[in-house]
């Protein structure tokens, strides 16, 4: 039977000064995602889709090592910008 993984990001380091679509990945991201990986059983994946947002490609770019999969960019998972009323402007 397929199953379908659905990974929004890793954890980002949040930086008011940008964009949020611009935030990069936390340095343990590797690490946190290695241990999910194990922890789920993430085995049998064919690609990996990700959308063009940094986050998103690095953490793509991540999983794709940790599984030795291609990596397929689609606009279409692009996000909608959200606000984060938690940050000071």
């Amino acid at each position: 039977m397929a199953k379908l993984y659905i990974i929004r990001h890793a954890e980002t380091e949040i930086n008011p000064a940008i964009s949020s679509t611009e935030w990069k990945l936390k340095p343990a991201a590797q690490n946190s995602l290695l241990k999910m990986s194990k922890e789920i059983g993430l085995r049998g994946v064919d690609c990996i889709f990700h959308s063009p947002l940094r986050k998103a490609k690095a953490t793509a770019a991540i999983l794709g090592e940790i599984c030795s999969v291609s990596l397929i960019v689609r606009q279409c998972l692009k996000g909608v910008e959200r606000h984060f009323d938690f940050i000071e402007q």
